[in-house]
């Protein structure tokens, strides 16, 4: 069932309050997923992020990338905030039960590139009873 609230006047400084904690910002690696003759492509956007800071693993059905910044101690404390040091995103695909050889990744100007070749589909085979 859908609600609409109805919001009753409030001041500016309670609307500015509730604004930026509805308003987080989110942890999911955007992704793009192309289908060629041969292969899956895609392409995740792992921008600020450096090659040794994202790890792909197969762990089937499933092909998870996870993206993580060092985290660094700040000296200051802030009521909020938004603009960190330490960043995290991830995404998990369900890429069916895949032997990991065919599956290839390259990073190049902060996108994510991972190659999933196609299996051909074998035809159902009879099985002879001994």
């Amino acid at each position: 069932m859908y609600m609409t609230q109805i919001k009753n006047h409030t001041s500016l400084e309670e609307d500015i309050i509730n604004w930026m904690f509805q308003n987080k910002p989110s942890n999911k690696l955007t992704i793009n997923i192309e289908e060629t003759e041969k292969d899956y492509i895609i392409k995740a956007n792992c921008q600020g992020f450096k090659k040794d800071e994202i790890t792909i693993t197969n762990n089937a059905p499933y092909l998870h990338i996870s993206a993580s910044t060092k985290k660094e101690t700040p000296d200051k404390k802030y009521l909020l905030e938004e603009f960190t040091t330490h960043r995290t995103c991830e995404r998990s695909l369900n890429i069916g039960y895949l032997n990991p050889e065919n599956i290839d990744a390259s990073f190049e100007n902060e996108i994510l590139k991972i190659t999933i070749r196609k299996v051909k589909k074998e035809e159902n085979k009879i099985i002879k009873i001994k």
